[in-house]
């Protein structure tokens, strides 16, 4: 049988152990098509600036069942890893993904295919084959394909992308960033994960005659995370509470078992969810000092509950109706949000203190963005402002349509109507668990999967990498449990 692999960053990485771990190598062919040099790590994790740092603690990154496996990694080849901000850079987590991966890579039955895909063929066999195509169509014929593509573009919500000083990605930031001036007026759209990592580039970078300002429609960024002073507390979600909600559900799991069982969770611990949140959901800089100062621990257990929580985040939401799936993102998915992706302490600290020096200002109310007739941009928000440079930070645009007109790969797939979206038309549209994709020319396409960024609406929260390393093993195991494969062997390169 031959296999391949679309993409080797975290997610096809994933789907390769996976396959070693379901004993798939030996008597088959994998083929991985990656143009990079790099396997394992993928472009969040590769180095382009030393201020690209983790948002997560190390013991929530590892690769495999220990751990304390990325912690021990850092100090067998980091013997000084930490800045002033006590975190650890993202491309040290690449370094070590590349040498947790390197044996799976370096199987002889394993064939690397340094080439970027741009196009696929559906063979019209029994069951279903496929044709791949980089700058010629390859051979062999693919039995099973997995789809691991990376990310979305970015969004462009003003319309800005070709104007001129308007910094649409600001990746690599030592490129994209690298022209600035002190003298510059920059801007920043967005405070997210992305923000951050633009935040304390500018800042380390240049000594700014004018203040750095962050302009963001309603809030700022993620609240600081607080340290929880105990080790143990109650958490009931697990594997097995999971089958048997299944096997009494008819395979699906109510959403109100699921808020049930966390509400005793957190009432055992003595913890008002909705009481935070009402504390924390207008996020402001009064909020941010008050957090840093009194620690409260019931926010802290909040936290540290829904970073366990990931690994089921999912798995779960996969598993709900769609009235539930709709009534969870309209009710809870927000409210959840808020107690993630937080911003590291020592980080938070320094926003606060860079802000009361003025060297950054936060700005709300942003509705609109115009370029006048000097080629500067004008922000329209609770306070307008004029600036040289604006950069982008505020995430992705999943909308394939839009995608197609820039992604070769994704245009062709959508063009065949190999791909479809979903009803939002912002995600591309698979079964759940199987992740196998869902074409309305072909209907299910079996042994054609997609996991990622692409079928986010689907693959809930595919941008952690605790939610990858689940689905990944999932979706393998359900392609090892199917039907038996007559096995052919292809050629040992292309």
């Amino acid at each position: 049988m031959n296999i391949a692999i679309i993409g080797a960053g975290l997610s096809g990485s994933n789907i390769l152990k996976n396959l070693f771990d379901n004993n798939l190598i030996e008597q088959n062919q994998i083929y991985i098509f990656e143009p990079r040099e790099k396997l394992g790590s993928g472009f969040p994790y590769e180095f382009e600036s030393e201020y690209k740092l983790l948002n997560v603690p190390e013991h929530f990154m590892s690769m495999d069942d220990d751990d304390m496996g990325f912690v021990k990694w850092l100090e067998a080849n980091k013997t000084t890893y930490q800045n002033f901000e006590g975190m650890t850079p993202r491309n040290y987590y690449g370094q070590y993904l590349e040498d947790f991966y390197r044996p799976y890579y370096n199987h002889p039955n394993i064939n690397i295919v340094k080439k970027e895909v741009t196009d696929m063929e559906v063979v019209e066999s029994f069951p279903k084959t496929y044709r791949l195509k980089t700058d010629q169509w390859e051979e062999p014929i693919f039995d099973a394909v997995f789809l691991t593509l990376g990310h979305p573009d970015y969004s462009d919500h003003y319309d800005l992308r070709d104007k001129k000083n308007y910094i649409h990605n600001p990746y690599p930031l030592e490129k994209m960033l690298a022209h600035l001036t002190k003298d510059d007026k920059i801007a920043m759209i967005g405070a997210g994960a992305t923000s951050l990592d633009v935040f304390r580039y500018i800042l380390q970078s240049y000594e700014l005659e004018n203040p750095f300002y962050i302009l963001t429609r309603d809030s700022i960024f993620n609240i600081p995370h607080i340290e929880l002073d105990k080790s143990e507390f109650r958490f009931s979600i697990n594997d097995e509470w999971v089958q048997t909600q299944l096997d009494e559900n008819g395979g699906i799991i109510p959403l109100d078992n699921i808020l049930h069982l966390v509400a005793e969770d957190f009432k055992s611990e003595g913890v008002a969810f909705h009481k935070c949140y009402e504390r924390i959901k207008n996020n402001s800089l009064e909020l941010y000092r008050e957090l840093l100062e009194e620690k409260p621990q019931d926010i802290a257990l909040i936290v540290e509950y829904f970073e366990h929580f990931t690994k089921y985040f999912s798995k779960l939401y996969g598993l709900l109706s769609k009235s539930d799936q709709n009534f969870y993102m309209d009710k809870y998915h927000d409210k959840i949000d808020a107690f993630r992706a937080l911003t590291p302490p020592n980080t938070a600290t320094w926003l606060l203190d860079t802000i009361d020096a003025g060297k950054a200002l936060i700005i709300k109310g942003l509705e609109e963005i115009k370029v006048n007739d000097s080629g500067q941009f004008e922000a329209i928000a609770d306070e307008n402002i004029t600036v040289d440079y604006l950069i982008n930070t505020t995430g992705f645009d999943f909308n394939i349509e839009r995608n197609a007109k820039r992604n070769t790969l994704i245009k062709n797939l959508y063009d065949k109507k190999i791909i479809d979206s979903d009803e939002e038309g912002n995600s591309v549209n698979i079964t759940w668990p199987k992740a196998t994709v869902l074409s309305k020319r072909y209907g299910e396409l079996e042994n054609l999967y997609m996991i990622g960024m692409w079928v986010f609406s689907i693959h809930y929260r595919a941008n952690d990498i605790r939610s990858v390393k689940e689905v990944a093993k999932v979706v393998v195991e359900n392609f090892t449990q199917k039907r038996s494969y007559t096995l052919r062997t292809g050629p040992q390169s292309t």
